[in-house]
C-alpha cells in the first residue's frame, strides 16, 4: 500500500519535488507525502527568495563525517550552486562553515568568495553571541542552509548514524536561532531589530537532523515511531530530528540535488520576471568537477565514507541522470512562459 501511495505521490508531485525524491532511500518521499514540508516547496521558496529586499545573505553548509575524520561531498556543491544563484539575482553570499568544513566549501566556492569560520564556542552563551554580533554587523536579508548539521531537542549535533558530532561540529545554527529571537523583539523592542521581521530562512537537507529542518520534527518523528522494523528507508529517519525551524525547508534525496533544484526555479522565476540572468543549473560536468574538489580538499562520501566523487553513494550516472531530468523541468516551465 505505502509503495502504491508513493507512486501516487511522485504522480501528482509538482516537477521540481518529483524528481528530487525519485529515488526515496531515507523517508524524504513519505515525510512530503505527509505534507511536511507542503507540496511545491522549491518553487515557493524561489519566489520568496526573488522577493526578498536584495542585501547581505549568510550560507551555511558542511557536515562532518565521524568515521572518515571528513567533510562530506553533499552540501558544499549545493551551496555553491545556490550561492551563484543568489549572487546572479542580487544578493551579496558570505558562507559559513566551521574549522573542519570550510577547507572543502572554500575548495568549491572558489579562493576569492567569502567563507566565514563559526567557532567552536566554549558554550551556547558564547556561540549566540557570537551569532548576535555577527547579524549586527552583517544585517543580512537572507539566511540559508545546505546540509548542515543542527541542534536536536537534547541540544546535541547527530549524525544519520547517530554519532554525537558536538565535539566537531560548531554552532551555526545558532544564526537561524537568533534570527527568531530577534523577531520576537520586533513587536515590543526599538526600531534595530526591525530588519530581522523580513529576514528570510531558507533550509536544505535529506535526512531531518539538518539545520531548518525543524519545520517538520513533529512529521519525522510520527514516521520514526510507526515505521515497521524492516521498513529501512524510515527507519533511517532520526528519532531525535534537528528543533532549529526555518521559514521554508526544502527536502530531497540528497541536499545538493534540492540545491540545484531550488537554483534552476530561481532561474525561471527570474526570467519570468523580465531579469536576464545566465543558466544556475550545473551540468553534469560542473557537477562533477564540484565533487571532485570536495573529495581533492579531503572529502568523502556521506554514506560510503570513501573518498569519492559521488554523493551518498549515488554513483556519477545518476548525479548526471538528476541533473538532465531538473534541467528538462526548468527547459519546460521557460517554454511555457514564453509561450504566454
Amino acid at each position: 500500500a505505502r509503495a502504491w501511495s508513493t507512486r501516487a505521490m511522485l504522480a501528482g508531485a509538482p516537477p521540481f519535488e518529483a524528481e528530487l525524491l525519485r529515488r526515496g532511500e531515507r523517508g524524504m518521499r513519505q515525510l512530503v507525502a505527509a505534507g511536511a514540508p507542503p507540496a511545491g516547496y522549491v518553487s515557493r521558496a524561489a519566489r520568496r527568495v526573488l522577493e526578498q529586499p536584495r542585501g547581505r545573505c549568510l550560507l551555511l553548509s558542511g557536515f562532518y563525517v565521524r568515521k572518515a575524520r571528513a567533510a562530506e561531498t553533499d552540501g558544499p556543491p549545493g551551496a555553491a550552486t545556490l550561492g551563484k544563484a543568489l549572487t546572479a539575482v542580487g544578493f551579496d553570499v558570505t558562507y559559513v562553515a566551521d574549522d573542519a568544513t570550510a577547507g572543502v566549501l572554500q575548495a568549491v566556492v572558489g579562493s576569492s568568495a567569502d567563507v566565514l569560520r563559526f567557532p567552536m564556542g566554549t558554550s551556547a552563551a558564547s556561540d549566540t553571541a557570537f551569532a548576535e554580533r555577527l547579524l549586527a554587523d552583517v544585517r543580512p536579508t537572507l539566511c540559508a542552509s545546505v546540509e548542515r548539521c543542527g541542534r536536536n531537542g537534547d541540544g546535541k549535533y547527530l549524525s544519520c548514524r547517530g554519532e554525537d558530532l558536538g565535539d566537531v561540529t560548531a554552532r551555526a545554527d545558532a544564526i537561524f536561532d537568533a534570527v527568531h529571537r530577534q523577531r520576537e523583539l520586533v513587536a515590543t523592542a526599538s526600531e534595530a531589530y526591525e530588519q530581522y521581521r523580513g529576514c528570510l530562512l531558507l533550509a536544505v537537507g535529506d535526512g531531518g537532523n539538518e539545520c531548518g529542518m525543524g519545520n517538520v520534527a513533529d512529521a519525522v518523528r510520527a514516521l520514526r515511531s510507526s515505521a515497521a522494523a524492516s521498513d529501512q528507508e524510515l527507519q533511517r529517519l532520526p528519532e531525535k530530528p534537528c528543533e532549529v525551524a526555518s521559514d521554508e525547508c526544502l527536502v530531497g534525496d540528497t541536499s545538493n540535488w534540492t540545491a540545484y533544484a531550488l537554483a534552476a526555479a530561481i532561474e525561471v522565476g527570474a526570467r519570468a520576471a523580465g531579469r536576464t540572468v545566465p543558466s544556475l543549473l550545473p551540468t553534469a560536468e560542473q557537477s562533477a568537477a564540484m565533487l571532485q574538489a570536495v573529495v581533492d580538499a579531503g572529502g568523502v562520501d556521506g554514506v560510503t565514507c570513501e573518498a569519492s566523487a559521488t554523493v551518498d553513494g549515488f554513483e556519477p550516472h545518476v548525479d548526471a541522470e538528476v541533473l538532465a531530468r531538473l534541467a528538462r523541468v526548468r527547459d519546460e516551465a521557460l517554454e511555457r512562459q514564453a509561450a504566454h
